[in-house]
């Protein structure tokens, strides 16, 4: 049972492709968690809302994101990720735009764990990002988050589910954002877990635009050493509307401490 709870802990908190969360299972007080993650976007297939391709709307990203959780007690946790992209658009008379990010900054409250389940509320502050990034990127705001999750085994190898659903508030402008994710981890082989994931948004920005996506993704976990893993993601985009479809690869190091 304590290795079904730390393959949930340990591969639970990560492997968004879009910058790691944490999960619905709070770490212990005083232990944390760091990663580090690279990601490289294609979004040059750009849809509008009818699903048509429109050309020159699209772009190519990269993004490099620090995110740690810390426990504070067994109930509470703190979470900060910064971030910095770069953006460069198909179109020619687009400039390419790169810089900070809005950093993330809260807390996730554990609200229950017993026999397995875990539910997890998490609140946070996005504090503005300096520079010429991406809009979406760099405006502050705030998100809410709440996750359910659940341990199992499976042919005697530890595994996890876990489902969230949370709301990104955007200032001057940017795209707000509704998301539903559901995530399933196994641990094949004493230092290896995979991860498939389902990720749903629907935003609303400025100008009217409600940008709709549903991204899959699919990772690996490979624990190293007994404090450092490392983590690659491939993820693509089957349906997009007033959004690029997009698809890349991300990789990560942590480091648990």
């Amino acid at each position: 049972m304590r290795l079904a709870w730390g393959c949930v802990w340990c591969a639970a908190g990560v492997l968004a492709a879009g910058g790691a969360r944490a999960g619905a299972f709070n770490p212990e007080e005083g232990r944390g968690l760091a990663i580090v993650t690279s990601t490289f976007t294609d979004a040059s297939t750009f849809r509008d809302a009818a699903g048509r391709r429109i050309r020159g709307a699209g772009c190519d990203k990269f993004e490099l994101t620090a995110y740690v959780e810390y426990g504070l007690t067994d109930r509470f946790a703190l979470i900060a990720q910064p971030r910095f992209s770069t953006l460069r658009p198909d179109s020619f008379a687009a400039p390419q735009r790169s810089g900070l990010g809005a950093a993330d900054l809260g807390v996730q409250a554990q609200l229950f764990r017993t026999g397995g389940w875990a539910l997890s509320a998490q609140g946070l502050m996005s504090v503005p990002g300096p520079g010429r990034g991406p809009r979406d990127d760099r405006a502050g705001g705030a998100v809410a988050r709440l996750s359910l999750g659940a341990g199992f085994e499976l042919a005697g190898r530890p595994g996890f589910a876990e489902a969230t659903a949370g709301y990104r508030w955007r200032a001057g402008g940017a795209t707000d954002e509704a998301s539903l994710e559901a995530k399933v981890g196994w641990r094949i082989a004493a230092p290896l877990t995979l991860v498939f994931a389902a990720l749903a948004k629907a935003g609303r920005d400025g100008a009217g635009l409600r940008p709709r996506t549903l991204r899959v993704e699919a990772g690996a976990v490979w624990d190293v050493a007994p404090a450092w893993s490392l983590a690659l993601t491939v993820f693509a985009t089957p349906h997009a509307r007033q959004a690029g479809a997009e698809r890349g690869v991300s990789a990560a190091v942590w480091r648990r401490f």
